[in-house]
């Protein structure tokens, strides 16, 4: 079973403004996980974007991509791809910090409970 996870994270252009994402989930049935984090767009630059799996940091099978459109805003993007079928349990997160968070921005995956279910809407 492959399973994809989109999360779309929006936050301000500056801090004052609420910063909120949401996640979605679409499934295929293959014999992998693909997790995809994406990100609103967002000023300025500088942004670091991290997964974990069990609470440790993954460093491979992930994929990343920067935009910079003509208004001079970013956006990123990042897939984990895990090759193995994973186990019941495992609980995957994306941290994204940038200066106009207090806080780094996490989303969390599970995948003993997010199977075959659209995830709700956090604000965080």
């Amino acid at each position: 079973t492959e399973e994809t996870f989109f999360l779309a994270m929006f936050w301000p252009m500056n801090p004052s403004v609420k910063f909120d994402y949401s996640l979605h989930i679409y499934l295929w049935y293959i014999a992998s996980l693909t997790l995809v984090c994406e990100t609103g767009e967002f000023y300025p630059g500088d942004v670091t974007l991290t997964w974990n799996k069990d609470g440790s940091e993954v460093k491979t099978g992930i994929h990343f991509m920067k935009e910079n459109n003509s208004k001079g805003l970013y956006k990123v993007s990042s897939s984990l791809e895990e090759p193995k079928t994973v186990q019941s349990g495992v609980v995957y997160t994306c941290l994204v910090t940038h200066v106009t968070l207090q806080t780094p921005a996490v989303a969390v995956y599970n995948a003993a409970k997010s199977k075959g279910n659209l995830l709700k809407t956090i604000v965080n």
